[in-house]
């Protein structure tokens, strides 16, 4: 099969599974529960992301708190919940 043919197969179908829910569920109204658990969503993702890189070194788990990559994420969640700003958190880190 033409590889051109193949992506746009995969790309028509991408586009109409999203259009699916744009047509179908365009009157649909989300409950309250989930717009609130929606919130978290952006911090859950960051936290997944970044504890790995933190808490492992070489693929096993980091045994003291000493550890510069420990102090430097204690540091910039400290920054975080203090000042509430982006910049002052990174610069902490």
């Amino acid at each position: 099969m033409n590889l051109w043919l193949l992506f746009a197969i995969i790309g028509a179908f991408t586009l109409l599974e999203r259009l699916s829910f744009i047509l179908f569920l365009q009157n649909w109204e989300m409950p309250t529960w989930f717009k609130r658990a929606l919130t978290y969503v952006p911090v859950v993702i960051l936290s997944a992301l970044s504890a790995p890189a933190i808490l492992l070194e070489n693929g096993e788990l980091v045994n003291s708190v000493l550890s510069p990559k420990v102090l430097a994420g204690i540091a910039g969640i400290l920054a975080a919940y203090f000042t509430r700003n982006m910049v002052a958190t990174i610069l902490a880190g």
